[in-house]
């Protein structure tokens, strides 16, 4: 009979050992985010930071008539770098218009135009905002008529 309550106690304080230190992890792994807000983020994946800026329409350069209408993302490294295109966004517009205007439907729709003018975007941005800020650009729309 004594040997049965020592048994019973094992098993009792296993489970309890179990139970405290399941809630010792889930604590720590939910409760990390309340102290360190983004540490969980960050230790995921990046995240891609973009900015969305206005659609831009431009008559095309060559083609009477015919016009371009793109919608882009910004893809940047911080939320720093996102302020800083933000800041500048007179100047990109700008640059990004001279640029698209000068383009011709030909060279767009030829299958390397979009992953030259992409390059090409991604340039002109650094340059209107005077730092190597933007990584990437994404086309959400891109309509030649």
């Amino acid at each position: 009979m004594f040997t049965i309550q020592i048994t019973k106690r094992v098993i009792i304080a296993s489970i309890l050992t179990f139970v405290i230190a399941t809630l010792l992890g889930a604590g720590w792994f939910y409760g990390r985010e309340l102290l360190h807000p983004g540490a969980v983020a960050q230790e995921t994946s990046p995240r891609d930071i973009t900015l969305e800026l206005e659609p831009f329409v431009v008559n095309l350069s060559g083609d009477a008539g015919r016009y371009l209408r793109a919608s882009i993302s910004v893809g940047v490294d911080s939320e720093r770098d996102k302020q800083m295109v933000k800041t500048a966004v007179s100047r990109v517009r700008d640059s990004l218009i001279l640029l698209l205007s000068g383009k011709t439907a030909d060279r767009l729709l030829a299958p390397d135009g979009k992953t030259e003018l992409r390059g090409e975007i991604v340039e002109g941005i650094n340059a209107a905002v005077g730092g190597d800020v933007v990584n990437t650009i994404y086309f959400r729309e891109f309509l030649i008529q």
